[in-house]
């Protein structure tokens, strides 16, 4: 069954444009569903925020509606509201030098390891 003639109604809704804006538009004008959050879509496709109006209409909600770091922001949440260090969930701001110094020995490892030497970076 295709389901996106009722996702494409259901876009059409306030109550589903207001946080998906950017997705909303994509799949208007291309006729597509993008799985990338509005946030970050609106990251690659920069016509969403060339200036100050477009940021107003297409980026205006919190979190992932479209505020730069949302991501980020939400992983540090969970790292402060379970009370443990995740790596994976943590911005490195929130890393304790121990764990900065081993994702920096680890990323030098994988560079090496999986990368040709022209394009290995230290």
């Amino acid at each position: 069954m295709d389901l996106y003639p009722k996702l494409k109604a259901n876009f059409e809704k306030p109550e589903y444009y207001k946080n998906e804006k950017v997705r909303g538009e994509v799949m208007r004008h291309f006729g597509y569903f993008m799985t990338e959050s509005t946030g970050h879509l609106s990251e690659y496709l920069p016509w969403f925020r060339k200036n100050r109006k477009a940021l107003d209409l297409y980026c205006d909600e919190p979190s992932f509606g479209g505020e730069s770091g949302a991501y980020v922001k939400w992983c540090d949440d969970i790292t402060r509201s379970t009370g443990k260090w995740i790596p994976w969930t943590a911005s490195r701001e929130s890393w304790s030098p121990a764990a900065r110094s081993t994702a920096r020995t680890s990323w030098r490892q994988w560079n090496l390891a999986g990368r040709s030497s022209s394009t290995a970076t230290s």
